[in-house]
């Protein structure tokens, strides 16, 4: 008695009549698939398709004010930017992306792309009826980018969230564009709630 001789895409059976295939044996690749991805074209034979590379971000800085340390007191006006004190941060500068000096800092500059930027300037008011209206500047360019958030007023927010996309080098400033009432530069009892971040897309 024979075995099954019927072969499937080139190959023989074993004596119980099963076969075992390899995807090239089922034809229609051109080159290896070592290391490839097994794909379908439009009439359902099987080709080599490439992945999308993956999508993600890079933090490109990013800061927290974990401690106080110093004194004196001030008021924020049209036209001044907010400030922190990166020596009260815990700080993380990815030297790739962002430059950041000093002590105190009201800047940062970024290389040119897009960013998805988050901050937060708790900030204190002579009132709960004044406001504070900030939006995030890049003085190299002249240029604001995104909303402006207006703090205070009994609706304001203090996170502010901005996707800006540089073509060239940006220097990055969160700046007060009008106010009312007087409003206090940080100092230790609000300035630990300060948070900046920078993701790089």
């Amino acid at each position: 008695m024979s075995h099954n001789n019927i072969k499937v895409a080139g190959q023989s059976p074993n004596r119980a009549g099963a076969s075992t295939l390899k995807l090239t044996d089922l034809g229609g690749f051109s080159t290896s698939i070592a290391a490839g991805f097994l794909g379908a074209d439009g009439s359902g034979d099987p080709k080599i398709v490439s992945l999308p590379t993956g999508e993600g971000f890079e933090v490109a800085y990013w800061a927290t004010l974990i401690q106080t340390g110093w004194g004196g007191s001030s008021s924020y006006s049209v036209g001044y930017d907010m400030q922190w004190r990166r020596a009260s941060a815990d700080e993380y500068v990815n030297s790739s992306y962002a430059t950041i000096t000093g002590t105190w800092a009201n800047e940062l500059t970024l290389v040119a792309g897009s960013y998805i930027i988050i901050a937060s300037f708790p900030s204190s008011a002579s009132s709960a009826s004044d406001t504070l209206n900030v939006r995030l500047y890049d003085s190299s360019a002249s240029t604001y980018h995104g909303p402006t958030y207006q703090m205070g007023g009994g609706r304001g927010a203090n996170l502010m969230f901005t996707i800006p996309t540089f073509s060239s080098s940006a220097t990055i400033k969160w700046r007060v564009t009008a106010l009312s009432g007087t409003w206090s530069l940080p100092y230790a009892a609000t300035h630990r709630g300060t948070r900046i971040l920078a993701l790089k897309v």
